[in-house]
């Protein structure tokens, strides 16, 4: 478990260390992740550092989920069925079953 943020302003400051921007040695990673709907890809922040990558589903995905007007990042069936121009692009974004 991490050590308590001190409270005092000399606490503080014999805390805090010397790089510049430095958080304070946080126990925390980032992680490449993938939605689990439309498969794009994201780097999110991981806590504590030794937890495992959490499953994932992209804002987007969640509001079109949620049956929110949003932009469906998968299409519609008539655009992914579509073999025009489009067509192509949205088959390979087929849903991860």
């Amino acid at each position: 478990m991490a050590e308590p943020i001190p409270q005092s302003d000399s606490e503080r400051k014999a805390w805090r260390c010397e790089r510049p921007g430095c958080l304070g040695h946080a126990d925390e990673r980032t992680a490449e992740v993938r939605c689990q709907r439309c498969r794009g890809k994201r780097w999110i922040l991981v806590r504590p550092a030794s937890a495992p990558d959490p499953e994932y589903t992209c804002q987007r995905c969640e509001a079109v989920l949620a049956g929110k007007n949003a932009a469906d990042p998968l299409g519609t069936e008539a655009q992914r069925a579509s073999p025009g121009r489009f067509g192509a692009g949205f088959q390979a974004l087929e849903p991860a079953n």
